[in-house]
């Protein structure tokens, strides 16, 4: 009986061998920690450390994001932090855009870069992560907006053609436009890589580390704030998250708990969250643990502006 089992077991390895070694180099893959670490977020980081203006006006509060948690670096977390990264310097370029236009400085857009950052499983296309975006239905894009609006031209089912470029070399590529909640949509995330000219000249120094949109809000009010000669600061410690578009418009963002509790944990006067599951998710927080901290929904940037006028 025993050399039955035996049998069957080891005709079973004979027969699936190749199954078994790629489930034991995926299982590798996936769990083997890297000497190194990304992060995740945390407590406060003032954004006067992070971005640097030329002639800018001092303020007397500060003005804050969230700092960040370490967790060993996992080939998943390593390419989530590639994407984020993308994600980051997308969320500056538009932050510049939107407080630049705001005070009523010199912003141009010189370029602008369309790639493929993310692709959903059941997207019916050839478009791979990394493909830069050059043309669609035959139309040189000069933005993703542009891109927004082409799709929404369409109906589902309906298929776009594409020219893409990757690795210097150039394709043609194609995309079924799928159901998104009643809408075509293609399936994929699109990260606009802007290049910038300013007057004053802006720099960011976030470290290889640091990633993600959820600084773009905040990124946005302090570039705002020294290009003006009020500070809207009033000596308050600001805090907040949110992502933002080149509108102005606030996204919502993960990790609301940790951020908050280390806005409290500094001792912030205001926390800013995105309206919607993000703004309900700390106030319930507040409400739980009694944190002495106002929290503030917004949907745009100028609500921001509007809140700190009359505090």
């Amino acid at each position: 009986m025993h050399n039955k089992i035996y049998d069957r077991i080891k005709q079973f390895i004979v027969d699936s061998y190749k199954f078994i070694i790629f489930l034991l180099i995926l299982f590798f893959l996936l769990t083997y920690e890297f000497p190194y670490y990304i992060d995740t977020p945390g407590g406060l980081i003032n954004l006067e450390d992070k971005i640097e203006i030329d002639e800018k006006f001092d303020s007397v509060g500060t003005i804050n994001l969230t700092y960040v948690l370490e967790l060993k670096a996992t080939l998943p977390n390593l390419i989530l932090s590639k994407f984020n990264k993308m994600l980051l310097e997308e969320a500056n370029d538009n932050a510049v855009i939107v407080a630049y236009r705001k005070a009523n400085k010199e912003i141009k857009v010189v370029d602008n870069d369309l790639y493929i950052t993310y692709l959903d499983s059941d997207a019916k296309t050839d478009l791979e992560v990394g493909d830069e975006i050059i043309e669609a239905d035959g139309q040189k894009l000069t933005d993703k907006q542009q891109l927004l609006t082409i799709i929404s031209q369409h109906k589902i089912g309906d298929t776009i053609n594409f020219k893409v470029r990757n690795q210097n070399q150039y394709n043609n590529k194609k995309a079924t436009l799928k159901d998104g909640d009643g809408r075509p949509i293609i399936g994929v995330v699109i990260t606009e890589d802007k290049t910038l000219e300013s007057e004053p000249r802006v720099n960011f120094n976030f470290s290889s580390n640091e990633s993600g949109p959820s600084g773009g809000l905040m990124a946005t009010l302090y570039i705002y704030n020294t290009l003006i000669a009020d500070d809207i600061t009033k000596g308050l410690t600001l805090v907040g998250t949110g992502a933002i578009d080149e509108n102005g418009n606030v996204g919502e963002i993960g990790g609301v708990e940790f951020k908050l509790k280390g806005a409290v944990k500094k001792k912030a006067d205001i926390f800013f969250v995105p309206n919607g599951d993000n703004y309900k998710e700390a106030i319930k927080l507040k409400d739980e643990f009694s944190y002495d901290i106002d929290i503030i929904g917004v949907d745009t940037f100028d609500q921001v502006l509007e809140y700190l006028a009359y505090k």
